[in-house]
């Protein structure tokens, strides 16, 4: 059996609020996307993906009640700490397989 899950649940704390997220698994092709060199430029790139993956979300209220829709969160700078937690929930839980080298077999 294998360590792959069909969703990543994580609680990430933001503005004093406990947020729960559930994600669905990060592709291969956009973990490889997410690797720069410049942390803001990892940041940009994963708001431009994050709501392809975002399956449910707590509910974020402003400061006047209304519900903070996820396109806010993905453009906001505000949110910019909270995209930033969600990625590293998001990150740590895609378990990349080590790929063959050409020397390797791949029957065993």
């Amino acid at each position: 059996m294998t360590g792959y899950v069909k969703h990543i649940d994580a609680t990430v704390l933001f503005d004093g609020q406990q947020i729960g997220v559930r994600l669905k698994p990060l592709s291969y092709a956009d973990l490889l996307r997410l690797r720069k060199d410049e942390e803001t430029e990892v940041l940009c790139e994963y708001a431009r993906m994050m709501p392809q993956y975002i399956e449910s979300m707590s509910p974020i209220l402003d400061s006047v009640g209304d519900l903070v829709t996820v396109e806010t969160i993905q453009e906001a700078a505000y949110f910019a700490p909270l995209v930033a937690q969600i990625l590293t929930k998001h990150v740590g839980a895609a378990t990349v397989p080590v790929l063959p080298t050409s020397g390797d077999r791949l029957d065993g």
